[in-house]
C-alpha cells in the first residue's frame, strides 16, 4: 500500500507538470527556483545597504547552494512524495479502521530491513564517484548525486531502524528511544554506517543471539 500509492502519487505529479509545461506553458520547477534567487538576491542587496563586507562569500554561499538544490532536486522530490504518503497513511488508516473499514497492520519500524542489493548499489555509486571525475552539470554528475543521497537516506533509516531494534530489545523506555532517533539526524554520518554495518553483517542476529544466550 505504501509503495503503490507513492508510485501513484509521484506518477501524478509527473504527469501534471508536463501537462502544465505542454498545455500552459507553466513550468512550476523554473518559477520555484526563479523565486528563491529573487529572495536571495533581495537579502544580498540588503546586505551591500548595510555595507557587509561578507557580500561576495554570500554570492558564493548562494550561488553553491542554488546548484547543490537544483542538482539534488530529483532525490527531494522523490523523498517529499515518500514522506507526503506516510504521513497520510498515519492519519488515514487509524480512521479508516475506526469506521469499520479492514485496514493493512504495518510491521513495527525496528523490524525494517533493506535488502543487501542496496549496500551493493551504494558501494558501486561511491567507488564510480571516487574514481570518476565527473563535470558539475552534466547528466553523468546529476544521476550519481541523485542516486548517492537516496541510497545515504535509506541507509541512514536502516541504521535508525537498528537503533529501534538495539533499544528494544534492551527493554529501555520509549523516551531513549525519541532521544535516540533526534539524535540521529545530526549524527548522520555515523547512522548511515551503522546502517551498512547492519546491512553488511546481520548484527541484529548476534545480538538476537546474545540475549537468548543470556535468556533474556
Amino acid at each position: 500500500m505504501f509503495m503503490g500509492s507513492s508510485i501513484v502519487l509521484l506518477v501524478s505529479l509527473m504527469v501534471q507538470y508536463v501537462a502544465a509545461i505542454a498545455l500552459f506553458g507553466i513550468n512550476f520547477l523554473e518559477e520555484f527556483m526563479a523565486t528563491m534567487r529573487s529572495s536571495y538576491e533581495q537579502a544580498g542587496t540588503w546586505l551591500e545597504r548595510l555595507g557587509s563586507e561578507s557580500t561576495q562569500e554570500y554570492e558564493e554561499l548562494v550561488a553553491q547552494f542554488m546548484l547543490t538544490f537544483e542538482t539534488l532536486l530529483p532525490t527531494l522530490l522523490v523523498l517529499s512524495v515518500f514522506t507526503t504518503v506516510w504521513v497520510l497513511l498515519l492519519v488515514l488508516l487509524p480512521i479508516l479502521k475506526r469506521v469499520g473499514v479492514a485496514v493493512p497492520k504495518f510491521p513495527p519500524f525496528r523490524e525494517m530491513r533493506l535488502p543487501k542489493s542496496v549496500l551493493w548499489y551504494y558501494l558501486i555509486v561511491i567507488l564510480v564517484s571516487l574514481l570518476s571525475d565527473f563535470e558539475q552539470g552534466t547528466m553523468a554528475y546529476l544521476i550519481f548525486a541523485n542516486a548517492s543521497m537516496l541510497l545515504q537516506f535509506l541507509l541512514f533509516l536502516q541504521g535508525v531502524s537498528f537503533y529501534h531494534f538495539y533499544i528494544h530489545q534492551e527493554g529501555w523506555p520509549r523516551w531513549v528511544m525519541v532521544v535516540v532517533t533526534v539524535l540521529a539526524f545530526p549524527l548522520q554520518s555515523f547512522t548511515s554506517i551503522i546502517g551498512i554495518l547492519d546491512l553488511g553483517f546481520d548484527i541484529r542476529g548476534w545480538i538476537k543471539r546474545a540475549h537468548e544466550f543470556k535468556g533474556k
